[in-house]
């Protein structure tokens, strides 16, 4: 009697030997290989903030970052050079802005770098270019080079409602979505931003009690494993609709959308897809359908070279790329009745 169980002990310590070995061997594999750059989520507590950042970046509590006041950032790279000019608040000063056209339709932009507009000149952004190519249309610019989804709420509801504007278009790459999951991130220096937490389907601000433990947090952190298993997981997340990232930045646009309509202004949504990944998100249009909200995803649209939209080394739009954006964003617009026709 007592032979089968211990026969059965034996065969679990093997199996179980035989996993952890595998999985030993699998961290090994991975770390020498490096497929892929680790993205690390950072808590409440990991890191040190910097009191004030290097350059003209400067630490806002209320959105994480921002640029300094009327700062001229010089930006060269192999592929482009340009002095981008910021206004009092810090962020890409708008050429069809209030002075131009007053009693226009007001349409504020909150996003990341693309909509910032890194790697073109002002005035080839396809914010500016939208307003350019229809006829009644002034624009705010609060896109900021890396904002996660998170921080584009916060600047919705801090600095772009309380200028009154019509409609707010919230644009997002896949990146941002991932953005969101992280307390810090490094711009010139660690800066910490707002992040939140799903409690009971309210977000939450996260705090030391209701981030991760210690535990995970050192499996997450150590693991190369753990960075194979967060992309695998939020690729699925992404194409099911389902998932911590994919609900956690769902309830943030949700976020959005209320805040705009209890301020009077139409918000709608805009997937801008990455180089080499010209694709929809499908999923995203029918959670965001059913939420109400007004979604528009540029992946969908047809072009027939994706990748001479962006540069070859950096991953932003070049001036193609923002014409393409402007024209097929502006169109949405147009056809939902929240913008006029072509200008003359």
């Amino acid at each position: 009697m007592s032979a089968a169980p211990a026969k059965w002990r034996r065969r679990v310590a093997t199996l179980t030997a035989a996993s952890i070995g595998s999985l030993a061997l699998a961290e090994v594999a991975l770390r020498v290989w490096e497929p892929f750059p680790r993205d690390l989520p950072w808590y409440p507590g990991d890191r040190t903030p910097e009191p004030s950042l290097k350059e003209s970046t400067v630490v806002d509590p209320a959105l994480g970052w921002h640029f300094a006041a009327n700062a001229v950032i010089d930006d060269q790279s192999p592929e482009f050079h340009h002095a981008y000019r910021c206004n009092e608040l810090g962020f890409r000063e708008a050429l069809h802005g209030a002075s131009d056209a007053p009693n226009a339709t007001h349409v504020a932009f909150v996003g990341d770098s693309f909509t910032f507009g890194i790697g073109v000149a002002t005035q080839e952004i396809f914010v500016e270019r939208l307003a350019a190519e229809h006829a009644g249309v002034r624009v705010s610019n609060f896109g900021m080079a890396g904002f996660g989804v998170d921080q584009m709420w916060r600047a919705l509801v801090e600095v772009a409602l309380p200028r009154e504007p019509d409609v707010v278009v919230a644009s997002f790459i896949v990146d941002d979505l991932t953005r969101s999951m992280t307390c810090f991130r490094y711009r010139n220096g660690w800066a910490e931003k707002p992040t939140y937490v799903l409690d009971d389907g309210e977000l939450a601000p996260m705090t030391e009690t209701n981030a991760p433990g210690v535990l995970s947090r050192f499996v997450e952190q150590r693991l190369y494993l753990a960075e194979a298993w967060r992309r695998a997981s939020r690729k699925f997340g992404l194409d099911h609709g389902c998932g911590e990232r994919f609900e956690l930045n769902l309830r943030i646009f949700e976020a959005m959308h209320e805040a705009c309509e209890a301020r009077g202004s139409t918000l709608v949504v805009v997937h801008l897809p990455d180089r080499g990944a010209w694709k929809p998100l499908p999923a995203f249009a029918e959670s965001l359908a059913e939420l109400g909200v007004r979604y528009f995803d540029l992946g969908a649209s047809s072009v027939s070279d994706p990748a001479a939209l962006f540069y070859r080394k950096d991953p932003h739009f070049n001036a193609a790329g923002h014409v393409v954006a402007a024209r097929e964003i502006g169109a949405y617009l147009e056809r939902e009745g929240l913008i006029g026709g072509a200008a003359k």
